[in-house]
């Protein structure tokens, strides 16, 4: 059970954004989680790691009591390799496609480029009056 808390709480320090709580006793846990958990969950079993939703937010996992150490830390290595696909997921969301019409005239690249400049300065000052 040390071993299980021990790695629960490393993988929630490598992964706050997503791990807001580690709880549990002995080889029973429960971990909230901020993905859906249902879609953690599914994503988990793809991975071929069996585990089950406890409520809204929170992941159980409930191994054999003659799970080893080896077991422990894969089971660990698979839910740490789903929160890297979700940060994966989202850092290709925060990508900017653009795809111009074969023909373009300058006038309407320069209203594109207004439109995005724009965009840009009203995230910062969402972002900027955010971190006040």
């Amino acid at each position: 059970g040390k071993i299980v808390a021990h790695e629960l709480h490393q993988l929630m320090q490598k992964f706050p954004q997503y791990i807001t709580e580690v709880r549990g006793k002995g080889l029973i846990a429960g971990i909230r989680i901020t993905p859906p958990v249902r879609d953690f969950v599914a994503r988990l079993r793809d991975h071929k790691l069996l585990t089950v939703a406890a409520s809204d937010n929170v992941l159980r996992l409930l191994p054999p009591l003659i799970v080893n150490e080896d077991e422990i830390k894969e089971a660990i290595g698979i839910i740490a390799g789903v929160f890297a696909e979700l940060d994966a997921e989202q850092a290709s969301d925060n990508v900017l496609r653009l795809l111009p019409p074969l023909i373009v005239t300058e006038d309407e690249i320069g209203e594109a480029i207004g439109i995005i400049a724009g965009a840009f300065a009203e995230f910062d000052a969402e972002q900027a009056s955010a971190a006040q």
